[in-house]
């Protein structure tokens, strides 16, 4: 499956307009995953400005969770599967994302929709 979607970010999206959104992103594993397939995917040029590829990285990677605790996890996740770049992940804490437009404009926004399915408790 993730051979199938890195060669669907190369050939059909292109790696310069992927952009991963995870609602109910949790402690982010998928995010965790989606920044080592970008990562690995990069251009060259990209890949070898450190700066650069942080910025790009945190430009194309979101999600969102209700729960501040695992968002601050999932913030932590990210920042040590991105040694040696700071903390810096930018993950909405979101009450109810079916409230709204949220959800519709943040699936708009971005190319690859990440996630299991979302519990409403």
């Amino acid at each position: 499956m993730l051979a199938k979607l890195s060669r669907s970010m190369e050939d059909d999206i292109g790696i310069e307009n992927c952009r991963v959104f995870e609602p109910a992103s949790g402690h982010a594993p998928f995010l965790i995953g989606a920044v080592r397939m970008l990562s690995a995917l990069l251009p060259d040029r990209i890949a070898a400005d450190r700066k650069a590829r942080r910025q790009f990285i945190r430009s194309h990677i979101s999600g969102c969770d209700r729960d501040a605790f695992s968002l601050e996890i999932a913030r932590l996740s990210l920042t040590l599967a991105d040694i040696p770049n700071p903390n810096g992940w930018k993950l909405d804490a979101v009450k109810d994302m079916y409230a709204g437009d949220y959800l519709a404009e943040k699936i708009a926004a971005n190319s690859i929709i990440i996630s299991n399915r979302p519990s409403r408790t």
